[in-house]
């Protein structure tokens, strides 16, 4: 008898919790802004940000996807460290499964130097080095030396027709083009 009171009970808990309300979709648009603070995507990889505002945009007006949000950041300043950039790229192209291991950044004489390996039927260590600027929305990384094994390819690239984009399989990564001998990021 009691086995079937505690069922009974059960049953009635279970209908009840069904009939809860669902979730609501927040605002389609929301603010952020942050006179001085952290960001960290990921851990060991974080952004100082300073004077930083963003509008965190859904990315669809139904659940799951009206959770989802997209920064459309409208001014700030950040700032990262060589190793919170590496761990970023790793991520990065590890989840496109792209051919390149080691990764590495880092930031010396006003240029960003890039290296690791390719795999190309073997592992073919590689370095770039180039300036990196920005249009107010992208990263974008201007080549000046490109070494293969050691080797200097970047006129090498032009004359192939093999560009930056292949010898690193960045067509495969998401968030990273390239266009000629430039990175955008």
């Amino acid at each position: 008898m009691r086995t079937g009171l505690f069922i009974a009970l059960m049953c009635a808990l279970c209908a009840s919790a069904s009939e809860a309300e669902p979730l609501r979709c927040p605002s389609p648009v929301t603010k952020m802004t942050m006179e001085r603070g952290q960001y960290s995507p990921l851990e060991g990889a974080t952004f100082n940000l300073q004077d930083f505002a963003a509008n965190m945009v859904a990315r669809g007006k139904t659940s799951p996807l009206c959770f989802a949000r997209t920064t459309d950041v409208l001014h700030g300043q950040a700032f990262i460290s060589s190793e919170s950039l590496t761990k970023l790229f790793a991520q990065k192209v590890q989840q496109a499964n792209a051919s390149v291991s080691d990764l590495k950044v880092e930031i010396k004489d006003d240029a960003a130097h890039l290296s690791g390996k390719v795999h190309r039927g073997i592992d073919i260590p590689f370095e770039i080095e180039g300036t990196i600027s920005t249009d107010g929305t992208v990263l974008i990384l201007h080549t000046k030396k490109i070494k293969a094994e050691g080797i200097p390819v970047k006129g090498l690239l032009g004359i192939v027709g093999v560009h930056l984009g292949s010898l690193l399989g960045s067509e495969s990564v998401n968030g990273v083009a390239a266009k000629g001998d430039t990175l955008v990021f």
